[in-house]
């Protein structure tokens, strides 16, 4: 477990560094050069990576060592970690989820739009990591 908070970890502040860079960048793809663009991918790369090792490292192995007979899904997974005390919305992390496996593909400018909103939307859930980890 330890290994995967220290990924864990470093992969936060990758993010974190990403995410102050975007905070200046232009929203819609239509205004953004090659440069900023690059930027943002790098930003949902690392969103990506951030939630796909809380999910399914950190939570899993949280609930494993909780409960070493759990063989539920994505989502009892989520749901269980909400009844540990784990995560407090299993919601947002399923909506986080689904739609990064959605628009990870998707480069028409209105998909990509939409995309940047919501990394902007859920990406305070992310950096939550951070405390959810210290406990």
């Amino acid at each position: 477990m330890e290994t995967h908070i220290d990924y864990l970890k470093k992969a936060l502040e990758y993010f974190e560094y990403s995410f102050e860079k975007v905070k200046t960048l232009p929203k819609h793809v239509k205004d953004l050069d090659h440069e900023s663009l690059e930027t943002w991918k790098s930003f949902a790369a690392r969103f990506a990576r951030a939630s796909d090792l809380f999910l399914g490292k950190y939570l899993r192995g949280k609930i494993l060592e909780s409960d070493p007979g759990f063989r539920g899904s994505f989502r009892d997974m989520l749901n269980q970690g909400a009844k540990l005390g784990f995560i407090e919305d299993e919601t947002t992390w399923l909506k986080i989820r689904e739609l990064r496996n959605t628009v990870a593909h998707e480069y028409n400018n209105q998909a990509f739009d939409d995309y940047i909103s919501f990394l902007l939307k859920y990406a305070p859930h992310i950096i939550s990591i951070k405390e959810l980890i210290k406990r």
